[in-house]
């Protein structure tokens, strides 16, 4: 029992900080405590299990970002000291902290049997609720900052991150289908264009993958599922195109090619790079908010974030970790749902940085679950489906 409990007081820790802002003020002492606790937690669970760690050459690449992101976030708070642009630079490491430790406890907490399938649908529970929480907060503040009816919702992004963790209920068809059906169409009312045609590609993933190892009846359930489910979506887009002016100009500007101002941003920071630093500063960037310092503005996606703050050397790091998580998700001894569940997260991660911050953006249901993967967490579980490779 004692090992069941430090495990969930800490996701218990996680949850009362992501919800800042809901259940009190954003930014002060309690998020602030919670946080510092949970990052010695973390580190200490890290550290105390190196050496399990250091055996998956995924956590490897991922503890080097995380050493990246310290080393740049020290010295700035060296350089700079606490405030850099108006942001507290300590900001800097502390949502790398937030996007990565987490996916190192998850895995030692799965691999030691603390975590396993049936509290990862308890969590599943939980996290979908304070997903739920942040999207409508983050809409509500939206609107109150455009003073509109509609407008994009950022939190769009968040949504997306559940869909992966709802694989726990692949026994429980009604729980995933439901929870699959509430994100997209929260993804389609955020109306960010990256979140809903990387949510279409991951549903067409899932709604392959499950008819791949599903059989008799809970096939025949899916069928229907998904007939249903397309026509209540055709029904539901027809509708927002005949009521919704805004979603109808967001169609629009994806037809025009319209980048919402991105294109300036990367061919500033591009100029940067090739035609305003020197030698070092290529190969080592910047340093952290190398971005705002030069272009007063963060890059809106990855590649040139790094390129500017780490240099060639961080997009080598960077570069080097993506290619260990998608070797993971070619591991053809893990369980189908578990390479999954890897499979979506890279999609989803992967190809965000070329649009928006990805890395530093993880959310702690997406990390949570990366990690419970990663660890093959349906790997125990006894099921009535195929429980070997199919070949996904």
């Amino acid at each position: 029992m004692k090992r069941i409990k430090d495990c969930t007081f800490y996701y218990i820790l996680w949850c009362l900080y992501n919800l800042q802002g809901i259940l009190y003020a954003s930014g002060t002492a309690i998020s602030q405590g919670l946080l510092a606790i949970l990052v010695v937690w973390s580190f200490y669970i890290i550290f105390s299990n190196w050496g399990r760690l250091a055996r998956v050459p995924y956590f490897k690449a991922l503890g080097v970002l995380v050493a990246m992101y310290t080393i740049y976030g020290i010295l700035s708070v060296v350089v700079h000291g606490a405030m850099v642009h108006n942001v507290p630079a300590t900001e800097y490491f502390k949502r790398s902290y937030i996007s990565m430790l987490p996916i190192f406890v998850s895995y030692i907490y799965t691999v030691t049997g603390k975590l396993n399938f049936e509290t990862m649908q308890k969590w599943m529970f939980v996290f979908f609720f304070i997903g739920l929480a942040f999207f409508y907060r983050s809409k509500f503040e939206a609107l109150d900052i455009t003073d509109g009816d509609e407008t994009t919702n950022n939190a769009s992004y968040v949504i997306m991150s559940l869909i992966p963790g709802l694989l726990v209920f692949y026994k429980k068809p009604v729980y995933l289908y439901v929870g699959l059906a509430v994100c997209v169409v929260l993804v389609v009312l955020g109306m960010k264009r990256g979140a809903i045609i990387i949510t279409a590609v991951a549903l067409w993933m899932i709604i392959n993958q499950l008819f791949r190892i599903m059989k008799g009846k809970y096939r025949s359930m899916l069928s229907i599922a998904v007939l249903v489910g397309i026509i209540m979506l055709a029904n539901f887009v027809g509708n927002l195109l005949e009521t919704s002016a805004y979603f109808n100009q967001r169609i629009q500007q994806t037809i025009d090619g319209d980048s919402s101002q991105r294109d300036i941003i990367y061919n500033s920071l591009w100029r940067v790079f090739t035609e305003q630093s020197n030698v070092f500063e290529q190969l080592f960037g910047h340093g952290a908010w190398g971005t705002r310092e030069l272009a007063h503005a963060e890059a809106h996606q990855d590649w040139l974030q790094i390129l500017i703050d780490n240099g060639l050397l961080g997009i080598v790091f960077f570069i080097n970790y993506w290619i260990k998580y998608f070797k993971e998700t070619r591991n053809i001894y893990r369980h189908n749902l578990s390479r999954l569940g890897l499979k979506l997260f890279f999609l989803m991660y992967f190809a965000k940085t070329f649009f928006s911050m990805s890395i530093c953006s993880v959310t702690i249901f997406a990390s949570t679950f990366i990690g419970f993967y990663l660890a093959d967490g349906f790997a125990s579980e006894e099921n009535d489906y195929e429980n070997k490779s199919v070949g996904a």
